[in-house]
């Protein structure tokens, strides 16, 4: 079943459940078009699809973002030593087509996911790595740096090459 939330300027966020191959490969396609590369779907993600609305002139909804995260693990009680340790609620990739950046849609598609990690616990704060073409905007939407830049020298993708670790604590 996919949970829907409308938004009023038309734009539609579907959560997505992966149940056949067209999921990954629909997450595969917008990616590419906004980074160049291909990134899958991470193992236990969850999924929100951003569309905007039929109109006049498009004949079905157009995909234009995408958000990959992940809850908490609840059954872990100590967190790992790794930034991204499933302790923690995750925000793993966030894709918005160049053309609709800007519009509030990557906004509308964090919001969600983070309401929908702090309806499993709110006392775990939410983590993201960063690229540095997004530290301002996870800035915006709250996330504050935490430690040094991380240079990844094996990123095939130059917007993945310097990430920048971000944590946002829920009041």
């Amino acid at each position: 079943m996919s949970q829907i939330s409308r938004c009023t300027d038309g734009f539609d966020i579907r959560e997505v459940e992966i149940t056949s191959d067209e999921t990954p490969r629909n997450f595969r396609r917008l990616a590419r078009q906004v980074s160049g590369e291909n990134f899958d779907v991470p193992h236990d993600s969850r999924i929100l699809f951003g569309f905007l609305k039929k109109t006049r002139n498009m004949n079905k909804p157009l995909q234009v973002a995408e958000l990959a995260f992940q809850p908490a693990n609840m059954k872990l009680s100590e967190p790992g030593i790794n930034f991204d340790s499933d302790f923690y609620h995750q925000i793993q990739f966030l894709f918005v087509k160049g053309d609709y950046q800007g519009c509030g849609y990557g906004t509308a598609l964090v919001e969600k996911a983070i309401d929908l990690c702090m309806w499993h616990d709110s006392s775990r704060p939410i983590r993201v790595q960063a690229a540095h073409t997004a530290v301002r905007f996870f800035e915006k939407q709250g996330f504050k740096q935490t430690g040094d830049r991380i240079d990844c020298i094996y990123s095939g993708s130059n917007l993945f090459r310097k990430l920048y670790n971000m944590e946002k604590q829920q009041d």
